[in-house]
């Protein structure tokens, strides 16, 4: 088997940034646990309902904002010409999941 093996210098490199984000994460942690520790069970159950509330809320404005009909964001899709698709074949559709299927996901034949 062929094994990549990293130099000293990338291995020695990756470890430390490792250790660096690990020290980092540690400090942050203890720093939060010093900061809430003397919040109460209500504060807590007080702070989680408008952390919900603010993300269903913006959530929601997202899922709005994208179904509202606006001209600008027409999207338009552009033939591809038979040049340009190597695996287009005049005889037969080429597909790489199926025979039945055409090349062109955009030219489906309803019947």
């Amino acid at each position: 088997m062929n094994k990549k093996t990293q130099n000293p210098d990338q291995a020695k490199a990756k470890q430390s940034a490792t250790q660096l984000l690990s020290d980092i994460q540690k400090k942050w942690a203890s720093w939060m646990e010093r900061k809430t520790s003397n919040f109460s069970h209500g504060t807590w159950y007080i702070l989680l309902f408008i952390l919900i509330t603010v993300s269903i809320g913006f959530n929601s404005w997202l899922i709005y904002d994208s179904l509202m009909e606006r001209e600008e964001q027409e999207i338009f899709l552009s033939n591809t010409k038979e040049n340009e698709n190597p695996t287009f074949d005049k005889t037969r559709l080429n597909d790489t999941l199926s025979n039945n299927r055409p090349a062109d996901p955009l030219l489906i034949d309803q019947k």
